[in-house]
């Protein structure tokens, strides 16, 4: 299919309509106040499976912390997480540091005013790069999102899987067009707002939709929400632990690292093993040994033990948490021994607010919940 022919109207009459729309309806949200694209560029991975409620208040509180890029990459990282704390995801925290350092170091603070050039930047990929050059500098490059898709597949009427090339293809060359024939900064983000507002995964609200009759799936179809097509999600790991609130005999508490790599990357958790069950070889059913071999002279205070669950993305949590007594002289070599107060401000995940709070170990404010993404 032609995306240029699908529909009655033709591009221009599409952009001049989304466009009248986006004006008149839009959300008022603090990043649409700004064509700085540091400040779009932290909205946009803010935002990345992230609710805009939840990012809005946030987005200016880290912005009131690192108003521009030198000070973001000026920063630790440490310091970035610690502001992140709460969002989820904090791998993109991560990205977000790298790729500020990178700006200062390689292009003296300014951002390249393109989105090829940007997807060379570290944590840019294609959507942010060209959500980023069409809202900051006016490129005519449509960001393709997963709201983008939906809307796209019901107005061509792609019966297709929502993350397929057979889908994607087509809507990216149907919103260029589109944003070719407008002001891109204003076009791109009313391609987003129809899919957040107006065309969303369970309803549609057409009488106030800009495509009108334009949309295939509105004229043709009895629920356009059948579009676009849903694959089954892939089952969700089990994953089961041992996990120690481990204090020092003046209530310090005691933390580790996480890996790098993988679930909750360079955070602050509980000392202990997690993991899937087939991966971790019957070591659950002795806490007190696996405690000596994380962390040696430690001991098991006598208390019934804790069930903290938590719901990551793509993994269910269900641990047993053992309060422990460490040493007297401790000096938390593989780990890092705070006052409860002072760990509130570190950058604590909300699973690891959540899980000492089930073992009534309270650390001071801070977000918790029952679900929370890596």
């Amino acid at each position: 299919m032609d995306p240029a022919k699908a529909g009655s109207l033709d591009m221009k009459t599409q952009a001049i309509r989304l466009d009248t729309y986006y004006r008149k309806h839009a959300r008022d949200l603090p990043w649409r106040h700004t064509t700085d694209p540091y400040r779009i560029w932290v909205s946009e991975i803010m935002l990345q499976q992230t609710r805009v409620e939840a990012v809005r208040e946030r987005y200016v509180q880290f912005l009131e912390r690192f108003p521009h890029v030198y000070a973001l990459a000026a920063a630790n990282l440490d310091e970035v997480r610690a502001e992140w704390s709460g969002l989820g995801y904090y791998r993109r925290a991560r990205y977000l540091w790298e790729g500020a350092r990178y700006i200062v170091e390689q292009h003296g603070g300014v951002f390249p005013d393109n989105s090829t050039a940007l997807q060379a930047v570290p944590g840019i990929g294609e959507y942010t790069s060209c959500a980023v050059a069409a809202i900051a500098f006016g490129e005519p490059v449509a960001a393709i999102d997963g709201n983008v898709l939906r809307v796209g597949s019901r107005v061509l009427g792609i019966d297709a899987p929502k993350n397929s090339a057979a889908l994607r293809k087509p809507v990216k060359a149907w919103a260029d067009a589109i944003v070719e024939n407008g002001e891109p900064s204003i076009l791109v983000q009313a391609l987003m707002e129809i899919g957040a507002t107006v065309c969303t995964p369970r309803s549609v609200a057409c009488a106030k939709c800009p495509f009108g009759e334009d949309c295939i799936a509105k004229s043709t179809l009895p629920d356009p929400t059948v579009l676009p097509t849903t694959t089954p999600k892939a089952p969700r790991s089990q994953w089961k632990g041992v996990l120690f609130a481990a204090l020092t005999p003046d209530e310090a508490l005691f933390l580790q690292r996480r890996p790098e790599k993988g679930l909750l990357a360079g955070l602050w958790f509980l000392p202990g093993l997690v993991g899937e069950q087939a991966d971790l070889m019957g070591r659950l059913d002795d806490p007190a040994s696996l405690l000596h071999s994380i962390l040696p002279g430690a001991t098991i205070v006598d208390a019934p033990p804790a069930v903290g669950t938590w719901q990551f993305s793509h993994i269910d949590l269900n641990a047993t948490i053992y309060r422990a007594q460490l040493p007297t002289g401790f000096n938390g070599a593989a780990g890092r021994v705070n006052p409860p107060p002072d760990w509130a401000k570190e950058a604590l995940p909300s699973v690891t607010r959540h899980l000492l709070s089930v073992a009534d170990v309270h650390i001071g404010s801070g977000p918790t919940g029952k679900t929370s993404p890596p």
